[in-house]
């Protein structure tokens, strides 16, 4: 198993930091909704298991872990905030040699990408393959968690290849292993029994308190990972209900949804349905059984361009969400017929 100092150059280069393995008694620091407070990390404890694997990513371009080590239902209940500090611990081994890997904290539902120690991550030199690598490095946060919290595994990052760390040009494995002495901190064991919710529960979403203005666009049809912009495959809008969320959507959970609205265009079927739009899940899973269902989906018909129309409608959740990153996804089918009925506008209603 071996050990490595990042040289002192690079700390000046790339304000990075790679400290050494010492376990710390840490695992439950501070108190739930007390912060600044500090948390815990053991890479091999995530949710995502013990086997990561580390693609090339299209959009880097680099290599960068699909999935990542998700740590969003550990901090569910109290999520870490700027100016926390995470103790965060690794260790593992990869399948190829890689001159530098590096690890970062981020929330990928915030735009995608949100650093949240933005400069201050944990890097690997001279990893070779086969060989166990373990360490650790405490990290203050500079931006709040708003709904996953990860930690992400690349390299052949543009900054690091400036550097002159050799290029690897192929995918990687990672194994990881427990580290001894470390136990990731869990807060719903920090809360008293009484203050942890049980059973199904209810979600009230009034459209018209989260959306005042909704926009309702053309969609084009995804074909092997490209959007077909020639083609129209309906009229859609996605609006996000995160902001009523403090725990995931879970399996036996009611979704009560109400709006009062005026299009600015006549539509025949208005339908929604909720999805579960996490980073981990490819940002679409729906999450009820029956979306072909239409009893299920349509939430209005005959809408007439400047009438009011109404909307109560009552979802079961069959397919718990990753994380409070969810939409209701609401739209009406295109007519090849008429090639219409179009995008349109719709504005709540409150008289």
């Amino acid at each position: 198993m071996k050990k490595f100092i990042i040289p002192a150059a690079l700390v000046l280069a790339a304000a990075v930091l790679f400290s050494g393995c010492a376990s710390k008694d840490s695992a439950n620091s501070g108190a739930a909704s007390t912060h600044p407070r500090e948390y815990t990390i053991d890479l091999a404890e995530s949710t995502t298991g013990t086997t990561i694997n580390i693609p090339f990513n299209t959009y880097g371009p680099n290599y960068q872990s699909d999935p990542a080590c998700n740590f969003t239902n550990f901090i569910k209940k109290d999520k870490p905030q700027a100016g926390d500090v995470i103790h965060m611990y690794w260790k593992f081994s990869s399948n190829i040699d890689i001159p530098l890997v590096k690890i970062s904290l981020i929330d990928p539902t915030v735009n995608y990408w949100l650093e949240l120690a933005q400069d201050d991550f944990a890097v690997i030199l001279d990893v070779k393959a086969g060989e166990i690598y373990e360490g650790s490095k405490d990290i203050t946060l500079v931006n709040s968690v708003k709904g996953e919290f990860k930690a992400y595994i690349t390299y052949d990052n543009e900054d690091f290849l400036k550097e002159g760390y050799a290029k690897v040009g192929a995918p990687a494995e990672f194994t990881l292993y427990d580290v001894e002495g470390v136990e990731t901190t869990d807060v719903l064991k920090e809360l008293p029994a009484d203050a942890i919710a049980t059973g199904p529960k209810t979600i009230n979403i009034n459209i018209n308190e989260i959306a005042a203005f909704c926009n309702i666009v053309t969609g084009h049809p995804w074909v092997n990972g490209v959007q077909i912009m020639s083609e129209i495959e309906n009229y859609q809008a996605d609006v996000s209900y995160q902001s009523l969320l403090e725990d995931a959507p879970e399996p036996g959970d009611t979704l009560v949804v109400t709006w009062r609205g005026r299009a600015d265009r006549d539509i025949p079927v208005l339908k929604c349905m909720p999805v579960d739009h996490s980073a981990s899940v490819g940002w679409w899973r729906i999450m009820i059984n029956n979306p072909d269902d239409e009893d299920a989906i349509v939430i209005a018909r005959d809408i007439k361009a400047g009438e009011v129309f109404e909307v109560s409608k009552t979802y079961v959740i069959d397919i718990g969400a990753e994380s409070t990153d969810c939409n209701l996804r609401i739209w009406y089918d295109y007519d090849k017929e008429t090639d219409g009925p179009g995008p349109c506008a719709v504005i709540a209603a409150r008289d």
